[in-house]
């Protein structure tokens, strides 16, 4: 029986980010992609915690009380809890999408979608740039991201965007809602409680 050879990581990575549709489809398909894809994540996070350091250190060292070392202490604090984040940001963002994309009538399995949307994620590299970099690569993600919904769940290009859009509408409703709860209904109590004057 003839071995079957997995695609070059760097190779897929730049199918991914150049929106090779059917790499997307590949990744789904290939059971083993699952430790490239969190190699993808883990990468372009230390990129991110990389840019950080740079912007946190140039700050402190412009307009921070503690200077370029308080700064870059700062940025490398950053530096270690972000490529933590987005690993965890990974799993958590790709369960809510796939669970929207299933009720638009998405086919894929999680782990098969999980390993699209880990690749999808490389983009976010750019964040090495601090500030033109990150927003660059925010963009990107995000269209890389149509793309994997799209391919991996079989939808139509509206449901894809509707998949990852509807998730971020709901939070935001719900946070209006929220404010305007407390602004007309919480705040005209606040007046009924009196400071304490420490006597």
């Amino acid at each position: 029986m003839e071995s079957q050879v997995r695609p070059p990581l760097f190779g897929r990575i730049k199918r991914a980010v150049m929106l090779e549709q059917p790499v997307y489809a590949e990744i789904r398909d290939d059971p083993n992609a699952l430790g490239q894809s969190f190699l993808v994540v883990l990468l372009s996070g230390i990129c991110q915690g990389i840019g950080y350091f740079f912007l946190l250190t140039f700050a402190g060292a412009m307009f921070g009380p503690f200077g370029m070392m308080g700064g870059g202490l700062a940025g490398a604090a950053l530096a270690t809890v972000v490529p933590i984040l987005a690993i965890i940001g990974w799993f958590i963002s790709s369960g809510i999408v796939h669970l929207f994309a299933l009720l638009l009538g998405g086919k894929a399995n999680f782990t098969g979608f999980l390993r699209a949307m880990g690749f999808a994620y490389a983009p976010a590299a750019l964040g090495i740039i601090p500030i033109i970099g990150a927003f660059i690569g925010g963009i990107w993600v995000f269209i890389c991201e149509v793309f994997a919904v799209k391919v991996v769940h079989e939808l139509t290009l509206g449901r894809a965007l509707l998949a990852l859009l509807l998730p971020v509408i709901i939070v935001i409703i719900f946070v209006i809602l929220g404010s305007l709860y407390f602004a007309f209904v919480m705040r005209p109590f606040s007046r009924y409680y009196i400071p304490s004057t420490g006597i």
